[in-house]
């Protein structure tokens, strides 16, 4: 009788163990060489990693297929790897606000299926973290529905690249910290919601192979934000961009194709700076009470359309502001309540045209370095520009109220090919 309680004992303790083992987390590492099977258990160090306690460990390059849909609390990357969810399978990484996906190497997590996203909560900002090392890209090239209410969260100084413009995810596409890089080759792979910059300084960057418009609102929470365009086409922002907390926001774009600007820019919560920096922004949408600065190198084209509700523009050395680089008939503006000139080899251009373009400059400040502004005219259109300036270049500071516009319809007196 002893020796059969003891039996029926240590039979019971084996059921234990057993049951509390197959409720604890697998935290399992890819021992299945360079390629293989998700499901496979013989590719994992503790056994398949499919729920949403569980982590999973890529040490050595590998290109891995997911074959039916799993759930996973975190996926580690320390080697170059490709992750393919096949069709009609989906990887859903859920650790609510925690890390989802950390890498160390560049990784790419692709194919035919979907990708979904946690949040922290109901939180509309505290996304599930995607965390890419400094100087590394990760790569999400399969379709991100999310979970509701969840976006793209970048938590880390490398570059997130989004490439599927089928990606309906309904939080926002967001930076949470300085120096991290969200790049995405179709607007549309941002989301269906707002694209929000919340680390600062922060950058997003284009690289398809065709113009393209973002729709999508531009939400700035950091200092300092920028659009860099380093695609094959111009890129053309129609939503609205403000701020949404206070404090001065810069937004600078640069590139080496033109992005566009034909959707509202506001103060918002804060005050928003906007700055042409490297290549050419064109602005043909309104801005109201933000400034805008011509960086150095930089160029402010203002097409058809433009409308400046705005207080400061200020050209800085070496910058261009381009009038109607289109040279459209009938074309007028008129530029912020006051315009400052800070340094040397400021340049305003003024194409002529089949019917005269005209430029109102309300007040015009040149600081004590500026020596020359230059204005420009084509010289084989028949009509001048008309230049209307209620104060001259040289006053210091602007008035208070600015007197009646002066206007100045005289052709340029210098022989063709000469500036005046």
């Amino acid at each position: 009788m002893i020796s059969l309680y003891v039996r029926s004992s240590c039979a019971a303790a084996l059921l234990c163990l057993t049951v509390v083992r197959g409720v604890l987390a697998v935290n399992a590492t890819w021992i299945g060489g360079a390629a293989g099977s998700w499901a496979d258990a013989a590719n994992w160090s503790e056994g398949v990693p499919q729920t949403a306690a569980d982590t999973a460990t890529l040490n050595t390059a590998a290109t891995v297929t997911i074959p039916v849909s799993i759930t996973l609390k975190t996926l580690f990357v320390n080697a170059p790897a490709t992750v393919t969810v096949a069709s009609g399978a989906t990887l859903a990484l859920s650790n609510g606000g925690g890390d989802i996906l950390t890498a160390s190497t560049d990784f790419t997590l692709g194919g035919d299926g979907d990708v979904t996203v946690s949040r922290n909560g109901t939180s509309t900002t505290d996304f599930a973290n995607i965390k890419p090392a400094a100087g590394t890209t990760l790569t999400i090239a399969a379709r991100v529905t999310g979970t509701a209410g969840a976006g793209i969260e970048l938590n880390a100084t490398g570059t997130l690249l989004l490439t599927n413009p089928g990606n309906t995810f309904t939080g926002t596409a967001r930076i949470s910290t300085g120096n991290g890089t969200l790049a995405f080759a179709d607007p549309a792979a941002l989301g269906v919601t707002a694209v929000r910059s919340d680390g600062n300084p922060s950058k997003f960057v284009y690289t398809g192979a065709s113009p393209a418009t973002l729709t999508l609102p531009v939400q700035l929470g950091a200092g300092s934000t920028s659009f860099e365009n380093a695609s094959d086409g111009p890129l053309t922002f129609s939503g609205a961009i403000a701020p949404i907390s206070s404090g001065t926001k810069t937004l600078t774009f640069i590139g080496t194709q033109t992005n566009i600007l034909s959707g509202t820019l506001s103060n918002g919560a804060g005050i928003l700076n906007v700055a042409a920096g490297t290549g050419m922004l064109l602005f043909t949408g309104t801005a109201t009470d933000s400034a805008f600065t011509v960086n150095s190198g930089g160029t402010l084209a203002v097409g058809p359309g433009a409308v400046f509700n705005t207080l400061l523009l200020t050209c800085k050395a070496g910058g261009t502001l381009a009038f109607n680089p289109a040279a459209a008939d009938g074309f007028a503006v008129t530029l912020p309540l006051t315009n400052a000139l800070n340094g040397a080899g400021v340049r305003w251009s003024i194409p002529n045209a089949p019917t005269a373009s005209t430029v109102t400059v309300p007040t015009l400040v040149r600081a004590t370095t500026s020596r020359r502004t230059i204005f420009t005219r084509s010289f084989s259109a028949p009509t001048p520009a008309t230049i209307r300036t209620s104060a001259s270049a040289n006053v210091r500071p602007p008035p208070r109220s600015p007197r009646k516009p002066m206007t100045s319809t005289s052709p340029c007196p210098r022989p063709p090919g000469k500036t005046c």
